[in-house]
């Protein structure tokens, strides 16, 4: 069975909606056997997840080369900037707790066929709008912040205020959180889950250089 939606602004679901799946909500079996279902789709994502934690964590300098992130012997993950990270669907937080960052200093890098495939800025992008931790380094709080580039992601992915934080700092460089918070009106959470984002994709910098490289190219 499922639910009609009683929104009063979208109306009743339609009549020929076909869902995708269903089971009796009475039923205590059928409901644990939609939610291992469930579990089973989102496992890849959580894949990503935990694979993005990781490079949160660890922090690997990933401009360096490429990285396969290794558990023993058993392979969990491949991250390179231009070909995109690769991480296999069953891994878990516990299996990257464990692992080891190595950088690969022979041959071409090759994501395994089964591994799930992501570019490595949407990789961290959905993190970073989803994970609870901070992932603003301190000094972008106190520093003067700068536009570097657009990210490197769908325009779906992109919401409003990150386009309205790209334009400010576009159109007026060097403004500081505090004065992000004046100009565009947002609060502080908000903004600081935004500038993550920004930052995790290497969208803003802290370094003017940076900036000034990126600009002249």
């Amino acid at each position: 069975t499922y639910l009609q939606t009683l929104d009063p602004e979208r109306g009743a679901l339609p009549a020929d909606f076909e869902p995708t799946v269903t089971f009796q909500l009475q039923d205590r079996e059928d409901a644990h056997r939609l939610l291992a279902q469930f579990t089973h789709w989102l496992q890849p994502m959580l894949a990503q997840f935990a694979l993005a934690a990781s490079i949160a964590e660890q922090q690997p300098t990933l401009a360096s080369g490429s990285w396969e992130v290794l558990r023993g012997s058993d392979l969990l993950a491949v991250v390179d900037l231009k070909l995109g990270a690769g991480v296999l669907p069953t891994a878990t937080v516990q299996d990257f707790a464990g692992a080891s960052w190595c950088i690969r200093d022979h041959g071409d890098v090759i994501i395994p066929t089964g591994f799930s495939r992501v570019s490595v800025s949407q990789l961290m992008w959905q993190y970073a709008q989803r994970s609870g931790r901070d992932l603003l380094p301190p000094h972008y709080r106190e520093h003067p912040l700068y536009f570097r580039r657009p990210p490197r992601l769908a325009q779906r992915y992109v919401r409003d205020a990150h386009l309205l934080l790209m334009r400010e700092l576009s159109a007026q460089p060097a403004q500081t959180f505090e004065q992000l918070q004046q100009s565009t009106g947002m609060a502080q959470e908000p903004l600081v889950r935004c500038l993550s984002a920004l930052y995790v994709v290497g969208s803003i910098t802290s370094n003017p250089e940076r900036a000034t490289l990126v600009a002249a190219r």
